[in-house]
């Protein structure tokens, strides 16, 4: 028997982890966990929190995302590249810059 829409139960989609943002260097500090269901294209971010706006030294990227930290609201640049699951233990003259963040499942994400 074929199975459609109309005749099975769709699981709801479960929240999986984005990236972790660091206060500080090496994966240390306070943590900012961003989820969502996970990233098939460019999924939306958000401007930082105002607790962790400007403070991010470290991320790592999870679930096969991407993400890109901008130094501005709303996606402003200048930017920094994390590629797909990828990790930086410290963003050097980007520290203490993020003030938004995207995510997407490709290097680059705009």
């Amino acid at each position: 028997m074929a199975v459609s829409p109309t005749n099975s139960v769709l699981a709801p989609a479960s929240n999986v982890v984005l990236a972790i943002d660091y206060s500080g260097s090496g994966y240390t500090g306070s943590t900012l966990v961003w989820t969502g269901t996970g990233c098939s294209a460019t999924v939306g971010g958000a401007n930082m929190p105002s607790s962790f706006n400007d403070k991010t030294r470290s991320v790592a990227a999870y679930s096969g995302c991407a993400t890109t930290l901008f130094a501005n609201a709303n996606y402003g640049s200048p930017a920094y590249l994390i590629g797909v699951n990828g990790a930086v233990s410290d963003m050097g003259s980007f520290d203490d810059t993020a003030s938004s963040q995207l995510f997407c499942n490709y290097y680059g994400c705009a």
